[in-house]
């Protein structure tokens, strides 16, 4: 079972917004899923911001969909380029976009 952070996630991207967990978000033909995200959110850390993110600022679907999207980018470059702190936990979990 996962724990309580992504639950929380899962609640608000998942069944109060309708994002699927299977969508691909990516960029340089590489993707990781809604749910890659949210468990690396919930394992690595962070899910306290996102948390809050997502109900202060009451997003709309789409909006959310943006965030997730800004997110994943910002993990594959960094992932892609080399950065340690992305290379250790993510560079498996990248896909390729075929």
């Amino acid at each position: 079972m996962l724990n309580k952070h992504y639950e929380e996630l899962y609640r608000i991207v998942v069944k109060e917004n309708g994002i699927s967990l299977n969508e691909k978000l990516s960029i340089y033909n590489k993707y990781i899923t809604v749910q890659d995200y949210l468990i690396a959110v919930s394992e690595r850390g962070g899910h306290d911001f996102i948390l809050s993110l997502l109900k202060t600022m009451k997003l709309n679907p789409n909006e959310i969909r943006a965030f997730l999207k800004g997110a994943a980018a910002n993990i594959i470059m960094n992932t892609l380029s080399g950065n340690e702190e992305y290379v250790g936990y993510y560079k498996d979990k990248l896909k390729n976009v075929v």
